[in-house]
């Protein structure tokens, strides 16, 4: 899809890429040995550890997001590598198997879980439901879906990826809450060029903390 990810980081949210590289801009600041790069655009090392000089009590929600929005980049990418580079703007709507809608799914679903993983009480604001997958007649679909989040999650079962898709079923606004665009650039998408992945996490109404993948 991309041959390189790139992000930027700006306050109070922090973007990071699936492991490639990260663009930092004061306040934030990182004290991880081995980081190279010139311009403040840093390469990161497969291990990764971020100190950002933001709020302590955030964090930790921003490295868990960070992480959340890597690891779901990997699955969107693992979907939009079987695209057919002559595919057309005919196919952008999002027919059962079409490549947007199992992306969509799989990255709900693999940042739904590390959520789930690092914050077990936040809700999470999310587009897709898992209920068409659940049918008997959408069982390729929810086929084309595992596999895609099993990139990053190897023991991801069917019944797995439905109940974390599910877990950003949340429709009304709390304290503390995530919003969650699997894809955003549709478009992008389908032509192999930019697209991204959103996260925020909101808190008394204001987004706090976030990060993007694209």
């Amino acid at each position: 899809v991309l041959s390189h990810t790139t992000c930027s980081a700006f306050s109070p949210l922090t973007s990071l890429a699936p492991r490639s590289s990260l663009l930092l801009r004061p306040p934030f600041s990182s004290t991880t040995p081995g980081l190279r790069g010139g311009g403040g655009c840093l390469s990161l090392p497969p291990s990764l550890s971020l100190t950002m000089s933001a709020s302590p009590s955030l964090e930790p929600a921003m490295k868990t997001a960070a992480m959340a929005v890597a690891d779901a980049a990997e699955a969107a990418r693992s979907v939009a590598n079987t695209l057919s580079e002559k595919m057309g703007e005919g196919t952008l709507g999002k027919a059962d198997t079409s490549p947007v809608t199992v992306g969509d799914f799989a990255v709900q679903a693999v940042v739904c879980k590390r959520l789930m993983e690092a914050f077990p009480d936040d809700g999470v604001i999310a587009e897709e439901s898992a209920e068409e997958l659940r049918k008997p007649e959408s069982e390729k679909l929810l086929g084309l879906v595992v596999d895609a989040v099993r990139v990053v999650v190897p023991s991801a079962t069917a019944a797995d990826v439905c109940d974390w898709i599910d877990r950003g079923s949340l429709r009304e606004h709390r304290e503390r809450y995530w919003t969650l665009d699997p894809i955003d650039g549709t478009k992008g998408f389908l032509r192999r060029q930019q697209y991204a992945v959103c996260l925020a996490l909101v808190c008394g109404g204001k987004p706090v903390a976030g990060a993007l993948a694209c």
